[in-house]
């Protein structure tokens, strides 16, 4: 039975900054894993020339936005028109594996059936407010162990304090029983 070989890595992971939403200007994705921030506004970055059996390329985009994937020149992405970009949702991994020099398949490992959670202002806004409001609590929560814990002390400072009193009255009353008799 022949071995399996898989291809070598494409030197690690990097991070890479988006330019317009055009191929032109867009850097060229050369890492095995790499981290696109599009912040603001969908981004451009664009899959380097392959050969069946190079290394893929996994894209994830971080931000606020998605990032538009572009094939090498005269290329497609998962058959699709010639120098068309793929859309990489936002936090979604995206494995780009090379099929020929300008052809490449894509698997979207985290996809579902589920719509993608987006971020708004609002959803940003409750969340915000979601923070603010456990912070709140917790700081609630903290004062009234604290409090509990001081009235338990004191309790048990006065309760200290009696029974001190008491053999303190004790001893008293039996120095006076003996001066009287």
């Amino acid at each position: 039975m022949a071995g399996t070989s898989f291809p070598a890595s494409r030197g690690g992971d990097a991070a890479v900054s988006g330019v317009g939403a055009e191929r032109d200007g867009s850097p060229v994705l050369e890492n095995s894993v790499v981290v696109v921030s599009a912040v603001g506004a969908d981004v451009a970055v664009q899959l380097p020339v392959g050969s069946a059996g190079s290394a893929p390329i996994t894209v994830v985009v971080v931000g606020d936005a998605s990032a538009q994937v572009f094939p090498p020149e005269n290329g497609s992405i998962q058959g699709g028109a010639i120098d068309a970009a793929y859309e990489v949702p936002l936090l979604v991994p995206a494995t780009f594996i090379p099929v020929t020099d300008n052809d490449w398949a894509v698997n979207l490992s985290a996809a579902t059936s589920a719509p993608l959670a987006t971020r708004t202002p609002e959803s940003e806004a409750e969340a915000a407010k979601a923070r603010v409001v456990a912070k709140e609590k917790s700081k609630q929560a903290k004062e009234e162990a604290a409090k509990a814990k001081a009235e338990a002390e004191a309790k048990a400072k006065a309760k200290a304090e009696r029974a001190e009193k008491r053999e303190h009255g004790n001893g008293e009353r039996e120095r006076e029983h003996r001066a009287e008799a």
